[in-house]
């Protein structure tokens, strides 16, 4: 099994060690990464949270791999921000059959793990041990410690925080939801392409985001204000539009895109990074029946959207 730290640790403790999918490092991550750390203080150990480098399923069964919602570095860099260790396995056929017990002498070996903590709702290995006993039996035999972690206290809507209900507010728009589950307002990064210009030529030029990686989800279609961050590290306001433009592409099958109008932005956006922060869905896509129809309701979007962001108190954690 291929273990890399980020950065490199050249610390030899012994180290508690946590594992997950780490999908989103939303509120109950961040709560189980709490935990770790109380832990690592209390008994002098190395925090280490590991994620992996891709979801099992991409390689167990491709056609059930979730969308993600965050992309590696991103939940690399949240984690360093819970005050952990953050580290990547490579999941790859070595790692998928490894048994509970082989993957905890993996981590005693590579990691010099004293404690591995688990979530409530925490699976580890080929074999899916299934109880408290069954795990405790397979560390012992490891030479290491299972302890396992409280569930997340908080819920919404009557259900817990997951990565799960995350996507279901996604997939309905509702991306005031998914940021209170996160933590942060739910993100799409990627690189601007080249369209067909036809925003430009009504008076409101947006930039066309290849989204990276591509299994990132995308919301419902519709109309959304957000906050647009490029390369250089400014932001702006905007208003994003996430559909299949029904006025302007009247092919028999058009292609889902991610456009973003940077509301005050002057300037090429051609070949460079933009990450979109979500925050409210301001209606759906529409067809209009004109260009001039078009163009008088994305003047209405774009006073929409200012006053929306103008008024957002939601602040970002770490």
């Amino acid at each position: 099994m291929d273990i890399t730290l980020h950065p490199r640790d050249t610390d030899t403790r012994p180290s508690i060690v946590t594992v997950g999918m780490f999908d989103g490092l939303h509120l109950g991550h961040r709560f189980l990464l709490s935990t770790l750390t109380d832990l690592a203080s209390q008994r002098d150990l190395r925090p280490v949270a590991l994620t992996f480098d891709r979801h099992p399923l991409e390689l167990i069964d491709p056609l059930r791999a979730p969308a993600m919602l965050a992309p590696l570095h991103e939940r690399l860099r949240i984690m360093a921000s819970c005050g952990v260790i953050p580290g990547v396995i490579r999941f790859d056929e070595t790692t998928r059959l490894l048994s509970a017990n082989r993957f905890m002498q993996q981590l005693r070996t590579k990691l010099h793990a004293a404690v591995l903590l688990m979530g409530f709702n925490h699976r580890l290995g080929h074999d899916r041990l299934s109880t408290p006993d069954e795990y405790r039996r397979a560390a012992y035999s490891a030479g290491i410690e299972v302890m396992f972690a409280p569930g997340y206290p908080h819920h919404f809507g009557g259900a817990p925080i997951s990565s799960t209900a995350i996507r279901a507010a996604l997939a309905e728009g509702d991306t005031r939801l998914a940021a209170e589950m996160l933590g942060r307002p739910y993100t799409l990064e990627g690189t601007v392409v080249g369209g067909k210009q036809i925003g430009r030529t009504i008076g409101f030029p947006t930039a066309n985001i290849s989204v990276e990686p591509a299994l990132m989800l995308i919301p419902a279609h519709g109309v959304y204000a957000a906050r647009a961050t490029i390369a250089s590290g400014a932001s702006y306001p905007a208003m994003v539009n996430i559909g299949v433009r029904p006025t302007v592409d009247l092919t028999e099958s058009p292609t889902v895109s991610v456009e973003a109008h940077l509301i005050g932005y002057e300037g090429d956006l051609y070949g460079s990074r933009v990450a979109i922060a979500f925050v409210e869905r301001m209606r759906s896509e529409m067809r209009f029946s004109s260009i001039d129809g078009l163009r008088a309701r994305l003047q209405a979007d774009a006073s929409a959207a200012s006053a929306i962001l103008a008024a957002e108190t939601y602040k970002e954690m770490p």
